[in-house]
């Protein structure tokens, strides 16, 4: 996948942090517009792309899936939160979101994983989205 293909990238944060998985490497750091993320990946092949701040997570995600025919998964994930991200080393369930802080590798931080929850009619829990917030914040 490459990222001029991604049409819906245009609904990812204008600011946040940027997650891509190329064939090459994984790069994890601040971004602060689109533009930045398009120039700077252009050329690369992406296998996964996240693109998030504080309220919503733009993911484009490679897949085989006839489901997809064009092969890319794209989806914007923005459920309201009303917990805090600030890192406390606990995982936590506020309304129909639980919280998990999960340490980088090599000392990079904290990523948090905010789950969104359902309960189906037998009363089974399902993560039904997800999406990522900067952790410690």
């Amino acid at each position: 996948m490459v990222i001029g293909k991604l049409t819906k990238i245009k609904s990812a944060p204008a600011a946040g942090q940027l997650l891509a998985y190329t064939r090459k490497q994984v790069i994890c750091r601040p971004y602060s517009s689109i533009e930045e993320v398009k120039n700077d990946l252009e050329g690369e092949e992406l296998l996964e792309l996240h693109m998030f701040d504080d309220n919503c997570e733009y993911r484009a995600i490679m897949t085989e899936s006839s489901r997809y025919p064009e092969g890319i998964i794209e989806h914007v994930a923005d459920f309201a939160y009303t917990g805090s991200c600030a890192a406390d080393s606990s995982n936590k369930i506020y309304g129909d979101v639980y919280r998990e802080d999960c340490q980088l590798e090599q000392g990079q931080g904290i990523l948090t994983v905010l789950s969104h929850l359902h309960y189906d009619e037998n009363g089974m829990i399902l993560v039904d989205d997800y999406r990522l917030v900067a952790g410690g914040r």
